[in-house]
């Protein structure tokens, strides 16, 4: 049964702290995919950073505004919490090289290396709203609210960067 964000929100901050926990079940996925994977932080560093951010969550729930989505609000704190992290100047380890690959690797990873590379084409910002999009499953909505840009600006370049994709892609014949 999926849990409705708003109705938890509200127990939350009626005093029923406990309730806060189905968010952080239902969002930590999302969180440790852009920690580890977007971000390339090891895995520790990674639930070091999720914790932090979820405490700041739970903190300033009071604060998150009426029709604001809750995932998107946590994401836009998980951002912060990883701009932060990286002006302490902590070491960060990538662990994935998605330029090599070589030839004896399975179909289904060279296609998926393939995908990665092409992402890496994108400009930085049509990059950023396909990773939203179809790795955090984010509305165009929700996206415009946490890049702070406007929907249409949205679809636009999701638009053109689903067309950029394509075009590598079917170039470089990795759609077969």
């Amino acid at each position: 049964m999926e849990i409705n964000d708003r109705d938890v929100i509200r127990e939350v901050t009626n005093g029923k702290s406990e309730k806060f926990e189905m968010l952080m079940t239902k969002y930590y996925p999302l969180c440790f995919y852009f920690f580890h994977r977007k971000w390339n932080c090891d895995k520790e560093t990674s639930r070091d950073l999720i914790q932090e951010a979820f405490f700041k969550a739970f903190r300033n729930i009071a604060q998150l505004r009426p029709g604001t989505s809750f995932k998107a609000w946590l994401m836009t704190i998980c951002k912060n919490q990883f701009i932060d992290y990286q002006r302490k100047d902590v070491k960060r380890v990538s662990s994935l090289n998605v330029d090599t690959v070589s030839p004896g690797i399975d179909r289904e990873i060279a296609k998926k290396s393939a995908v990665e590379s092409a992402l890496n084409t994108l400009p930085l910002r049509q990059k950023e709203i396909i990773e939203y999009r179809y790795f955090g499953e984010f509305s165009c909505p929700e996206i415009a609210e946490m890049m702070q840009i406007p929907e249409g600006t949205v679809k636009s370049e999701l638009f053109y960067a689903r067309k950029r994709l394509m075009e590598c892609l079917e170039g470089d014949g990795n759609l077969e």
